[in-house]
Protein backbone atom coordinates (compact mmCIF):
# COMPACT_ATOMS: atom_id res chain seq x y z
CA UNK A 1 0.00 0.00 0.00
CA UNK A 2 1.00 3.36 -1.09
CA UNK A 3 1.40 6.57 1.37
CA UNK A 4 -1.46 7.86 -0.37
CA UNK A 5 -3.73 5.11 -0.68
CA UNK A 6 -2.98 4.39 2.60
CA UNK A 7 -3.86 8.77 3.44
CA UNK A 8 -6.84 8.28 1.71
CA UNK A 9 -8.09 4.87 3.54
CA UNK A 10 -7.57 6.47 6.73
CA UNK A 11 -9.96 9.13 5.63
CA UNK A 12 -12.21 7.71 4.62
CA UNK A 13 -11.92 5.54 8.12
CA UNK A 14 -11.97 9.07 9.59
CA UNK A 15 -15.06 10.53 7.59
CA UNK A 16 -17.30 6.75 8.76
CA UNK A 17 -16.76 7.45 12.29
CA UNK A 18 -17.84 11.23 12.23
CA UNK A 19 -20.67 10.17 10.23
CA UNK A 20 -21.25 7.71 13.06
CA UNK A 21 -21.03 9.86 15.39
CA UNK A 22 -23.12 12.63 13.90
CA UNK A 23 -25.99 10.22 12.84
CA UNK A 24 -25.97 8.92 16.94
CA UNK A 25 -25.93 12.97 17.75
CA UNK A 26 -29.07 13.65 15.34
CA UNK A 27 -31.41 10.62 16.82
CA UNK A 28 -30.58 11.55 19.76
CA UNK A 29 -31.58 15.53 19.82
CA UNK A 30 -34.42 14.74 17.15
CA UNK A 31 -38.07 14.73 18.49
CA UNK A 32 -40.06 12.22 18.43
CA UNK A 33 -43.21 12.87 16.08
CA UNK A 34 -44.00 8.92 15.07
CA UNK A 35 -47.75 10.05 16.36
CA UNK A 36 -48.51 13.00 13.99
CA UNK A 37 -47.24 10.83 11.27
CA UNK A 38 -48.73 7.61 11.78
CA UNK A 39 -52.40 9.93 11.66
CA UNK A 40 -50.96 11.90 8.29
CA UNK A 41 -52.06 11.95 4.75
CA UNK A 42 -48.54 11.46 3.59
CA UNK A 43 -46.89 11.61 0.11
CA UNK A 44 -43.66 10.32 0.05
CA UNK A 45 -41.08 11.05 -2.80
CA UNK A 46 -38.60 9.06 -4.21
CA UNK A 47 -35.94 9.75 -6.60
CA UNK A 48 -35.28 6.02 -7.61
CA UNK A 49 -36.96 2.66 -6.79
CA UNK A 50 -35.52 2.08 -3.36
CA UNK A 51 -35.69 5.15 -1.46
CA UNK A 52 -39.02 5.13 -0.84
CA UNK A 53 -38.03 2.07 1.50
CA UNK A 54 -34.67 2.95 2.25
CA UNK A 55 -35.61 6.14 3.86
CA UNK A 56 -39.37 5.82 4.80
CA UNK A 57 -40.21 2.07 4.91
CA UNK A 58 -40.70 1.78 8.68
CA UNK A 59 -42.53 5.12 7.76
CA UNK A 60 -45.03 4.04 5.49
CA UNK A 61 -45.37 0.33 6.75
CA UNK A 62 -46.43 2.12 10.29
CA UNK A 63 -48.81 4.05 7.93
CA UNK A 64 -51.06 1.39 6.44
CA UNK A 65 -50.73 -0.65 9.64
CA UNK A 66 -52.30 2.92 11.62
CA UNK A 67 -55.09 3.11 8.73
CA UNK A 68 -53.48 6.13 7.61
CA UNK A 69 -53.47 7.59 4.15
CA UNK A 70 -49.94 7.31 1.69
CA UNK A 71 -48.95 7.89 -1.84
CA UNK A 72 -45.72 7.17 -3.09
CA UNK A 73 -44.15 8.55 -6.35
CA UNK A 74 -41.20 7.67 -7.94
CA UNK A 75 -39.29 10.19 -10.32
CA UNK A 76 -36.90 7.77 -12.06
CA UNK A 77 -36.55 4.43 -13.34
CA UNK A 78 -33.16 4.05 -11.54
CA UNK A 79 -31.66 3.10 -14.97
CA UNK A 80 -28.29 4.01 -14.24
CA UNK A 81 -28.50 2.53 -10.79
CA UNK A 82 -25.95 -0.58 -11.30
CA UNK A 83 -23.27 -0.44 -13.83
CA UNK A 84 -23.09 -3.99 -14.12
CA UNK A 85 -26.26 -4.41 -15.59
CA UNK A 86 -27.20 -2.21 -18.92
CA UNK A 87 -29.90 0.70 -18.34
CA UNK A 88 -32.62 -0.85 -20.03
CA UNK A 89 -32.55 -4.29 -18.37
CA UNK A 90 -31.86 -2.44 -14.92
CA UNK A 91 -35.14 -0.14 -15.46
CA UNK A 92 -37.19 -3.04 -15.80
CA UNK A 93 -35.90 -5.30 -13.10
CA UNK A 94 -35.87 -2.12 -10.36
CA UNK A 95 -39.99 -2.31 -11.45
CA UNK A 96 -40.13 -5.28 -10.50
CA UNK A 97 -38.15 -4.65 -7.45
CA UNK A 98 -40.69 -1.90 -6.16
CA UNK A 99 -43.57 -3.84 -7.09
CA UNK A 100 -42.11 -6.43 -4.82
CA UNK A 101 -41.11 -4.05 -2.36
CA UNK A 102 -44.01 -1.55 -1.62
CA UNK A 103 -46.26 -5.32 -1.17
CA UNK A 104 -44.37 -5.93 1.72
CA UNK A 105 -44.91 -2.62 3.01
CA UNK A 106 -48.70 -3.09 2.69
CA UNK A 107 -49.06 -0.70 -0.45
CA UNK A 108 -51.55 -1.55 -3.32
CA UNK A 109 -50.24 -0.45 -6.86
CA UNK A 110 -52.20 2.25 -7.53
CA UNK A 111 -50.92 4.13 -4.65
CA UNK A 112 -47.67 4.01 -6.51
CA UNK A 113 -46.83 6.58 -8.84
CA UNK A 114 -44.02 7.10 -11.78
CA UNK A 115 -43.43 10.51 -12.46
CA UNK A 116 -41.00 9.65 -15.90
CA UNK A 117 -38.15 11.93 -15.42
CA UNK A 118 -34.40 10.35 -16.66
CA UNK A 119 -32.20 8.71 -13.82
CA UNK A 120 -29.69 11.26 -13.38
CA UNK A 121 -31.34 14.01 -14.63
CA UNK A 122 -33.25 15.55 -12.44
CA UNK A 123 -31.05 18.37 -11.71
CA UNK A 124 -31.96 19.57 -15.57
CA UNK A 125 -35.36 19.27 -14.44
CA UNK A 126 -36.25 20.42 -11.42
CA UNK A 127 -39.14 23.48 -12.61
CA UNK A 128 -41.15 20.83 -14.54
CA UNK A 129 -40.26 18.12 -11.22
CA UNK A 130 -41.64 20.85 -9.12
CA UNK A 131 -44.63 21.06 -11.72
CA UNK A 132 -45.35 16.99 -11.21
CA UNK A 133 -45.01 17.26 -7.90
CA UNK A 134 -47.33 20.14 -7.15
CA UNK A 135 -49.80 18.10 -9.24
CA UNK A 136 -49.49 15.32 -6.72
CA UNK A 137 -49.83 17.44 -4.00
CA UNK A 138 -53.01 19.21 -5.11
CA UNK A 139 -54.89 16.19 -5.56
CA UNK A 140 -54.17 13.54 -3.15
CA UNK A 141 -53.99 16.76 -0.44
CA UNK A 142 -51.18 15.31 1.98
CA UNK A 143 -50.74 16.78 4.90
CA UNK A 144 -46.90 15.56 5.03
CA UNK A 145 -44.83 15.01 2.20
CA UNK A 146 -41.50 12.71 2.68
CA UNK A 147 -38.93 13.98 0.51
CA UNK A 148 -35.11 13.91 0.02
CA UNK A 149 -32.86 16.62 1.52
CA UNK A 150 -32.45 19.63 -0.83
CA UNK A 151 -28.84 19.90 -0.49
CA UNK A 152 -28.13 15.52 -0.48
CA UNK A 153 -24.67 14.94 -2.03
CA UNK A 154 -26.75 13.18 -5.30
CA UNK A 155 -27.37 15.59 -7.53
CA UNK A 156 -31.40 13.48 -8.59
CA UNK A 157 -31.99 13.28 -4.83
CA UNK A 158 -30.73 17.42 -4.04
CA UNK A 159 -32.81 18.27 -7.55
CA UNK A 160 -36.41 16.49 -6.32
CA UNK A 161 -35.66 17.72 -2.41
CA UNK A 162 -35.48 21.67 -4.56
CA UNK A 163 -38.84 20.42 -6.67
CA UNK A 164 -41.16 19.86 -3.13
CA UNK A 165 -39.70 22.49 -1.30
CA UNK A 166 -41.22 25.27 -4.22
CA UNK A 167 -44.44 22.56 -4.77
CA UNK A 168 -45.21 23.58 -0.59
CA UNK A 169 -44.01 26.59 -0.62
CA UNK A 170 -46.60 28.89 0.92
CA UNK A 171 -49.40 25.92 1.62
CA UNK A 172 -49.95 24.22 4.93
CA UNK A 173 -48.35 20.95 4.05
CA UNK A 174 -45.67 20.08 6.35
CA UNK A 175 -42.49 18.60 4.46
CA UNK A 176 -39.83 16.72 6.24
CA UNK A 177 -36.68 16.02 4.71
CA UNK A 178 -34.28 12.77 4.70
CA UNK A 179 -30.41 12.81 4.21
CA UNK A 180 -29.54 9.40 1.86
CA UNK A 181 -25.73 9.91 0.52
CA UNK A 182 -24.89 12.81 2.69
CA UNK A 183 -24.26 10.61 5.21
CA UNK A 184 -21.50 9.17 3.09
CA UNK A 185 -19.82 12.88 3.57
CA UNK A 186 -20.36 14.25 7.08
CA UNK A 187 -18.39 17.37 6.31
CA UNK A 188 -20.90 17.93 3.55
CA UNK A 189 -23.72 18.02 6.26
CA UNK A 190 -21.83 19.73 9.07
CA UNK A 191 -21.17 22.93 6.40
CA UNK A 192 -24.82 23.08 5.14
CA UNK A 193 -25.88 23.08 8.49
CA UNK A 194 -23.42 26.27 9.09
CA UNK A 195 -24.63 28.06 6.36
CA UNK A 196 -28.06 27.45 8.05
CA UNK A 197 -27.27 28.70 11.85
CA UNK A 198 -29.98 31.54 12.66
CA UNK A 199 -28.61 34.71 12.14
CA UNK A 200 -26.97 36.40 15.04
CA UNK A 201 -28.76 39.26 16.96
CA UNK A 202 -29.38 42.39 14.94
CA UNK A 203 -28.41 40.82 11.45
CA UNK A 204 -31.74 41.10 9.64
CA UNK A 205 -33.01 37.84 7.96
CA UNK A 206 -30.60 35.09 7.33
CA UNK A 207 -30.70 31.89 5.31
CA UNK A 208 -33.69 29.11 5.95
CA UNK A 209 -32.59 28.67 9.57
CA UNK A 210 -32.26 24.97 10.59
CA UNK A 211 -34.87 23.22 12.57
CA UNK A 212 -34.83 20.61 15.12
CA UNK A 213 -34.64 17.19 13.33
CA UNK A 214 -37.69 14.68 14.16
CA UNK A 215 -37.42 10.66 14.47
CA UNK A 216 -40.43 8.17 13.51
CA UNK A 217 -39.66 5.13 15.58
CA UNK A 218 -39.47 1.67 13.40
CA UNK A 219 -40.77 -0.59 16.46
CA UNK A 220 -42.06 -3.64 15.12
CA UNK A 221 -42.25 -2.10 11.74
CA UNK A 222 -38.68 -2.35 11.12
CA UNK A 223 -38.74 -6.34 10.45
CA UNK A 224 -40.80 -5.18 7.45
CA UNK A 225 -38.78 -2.51 6.37
CA UNK A 226 -36.22 -5.58 5.93
CA UNK A 227 -38.61 -7.32 3.80
CA UNK A 228 -39.24 -4.70 1.87
CA UNK A 229 -35.14 -3.43 1.05
CA UNK A 230 -34.88 -7.13 0.32
CA UNK A 231 -36.39 -6.71 -3.00
CA UNK A 232 -34.30 -4.03 -3.82
CA UNK A 233 -31.65 -6.81 -4.18
CA UNK A 234 -30.08 -5.19 -7.91
CA UNK A 235 -28.94 -2.06 -5.36
CA UNK A 236 -27.57 -4.19 -2.25
CA UNK A 237 -23.83 -4.71 -2.08
CA UNK A 238 -21.99 -7.99 -1.17
CA UNK A 239 -21.53 -6.57 2.74
CA UNK A 240 -25.50 -6.58 3.29
CA UNK A 241 -25.21 -10.18 4.12
CA UNK A 242 -24.13 -8.31 7.54
CA UNK A 243 -27.36 -6.91 8.27
CA UNK A 244 -29.74 -10.21 7.51
CA UNK A 245 -29.85 -9.06 3.93
CA UNK A 246 -29.61 -10.29 0.71
CA UNK A 247 -26.06 -10.03 -1.27
CA UNK A 248 -25.71 -8.23 -4.28
CA UNK A 249 -23.25 -6.10 -6.86
CA UNK A 250 -24.88 -2.47 -6.19
CA UNK A 251 -24.07 0.23 -4.17
CA UNK A 252 -25.64 -0.03 -0.91
CA UNK A 253 -23.29 -2.30 1.14
CA UNK A 254 -23.56 -2.29 5.02
CA UNK A 255 -22.13 0.87 6.44
CA UNK A 256 -24.97 3.20 4.59
CA UNK A 257 -27.86 0.73 5.39
CA UNK A 258 -26.79 0.34 9.05
CA UNK A 259 -28.28 4.07 9.13
CA UNK A 260 -31.42 3.07 7.71
CA UNK A 261 -32.09 -0.50 9.63
CA UNK A 262 -31.96 1.08 13.26
CA UNK A 263 -34.35 1.75 15.41
CA UNK A 264 -35.75 5.14 14.17
CA UNK A 265 -36.53 7.37 10.81
CA UNK A 266 -34.58 11.08 10.81
CA UNK A 267 -36.03 13.46 9.29
CA UNK A 268 -35.70 17.28 8.96
CA UNK A 269 -38.58 19.82 8.94
CA UNK A 270 -38.47 22.24 6.44
CA UNK A 271 -41.86 24.33 5.67
CA UNK A 272 -45.23 24.52 7.61
CA UNK A 273 -45.34 23.13 11.03
CA UNK A 274 -46.50 19.33 11.47
CA UNK A 275 -50.38 18.43 12.03
CA UNK A 276 -51.02 17.42 15.12
CA UNK A 277 -52.04 13.86 16.24
CA UNK A 278 -56.14 13.62 14.97
CA UNK A 279 -56.07 16.48 12.32
CA UNK A 280 -58.18 15.70 9.21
Amino acid sequence: MTRGSGLRRAGRQVETWIGTLGFAATELVARDVTDQVAAGRVLVLAPHPDDETLACGASIARLIGSGGSVAVAVATDGAQGNHHVPPAELALVRRAELASAVAALGLDPHQVSWLGFDDGGLGAAVDPLADRVGELVASFRPTIVLAPWAHDTHADHAALGRAARTATAGSDVALLEYVVWAWTDPLHLLRDRLRHRPPAAGRGPGRRVLRRPVRVRAGDYLEVKVSALSAHRSQLGPSATQLGLPPGDGPLGAPILRRFLGPVELFTPSGAALPRPGRP
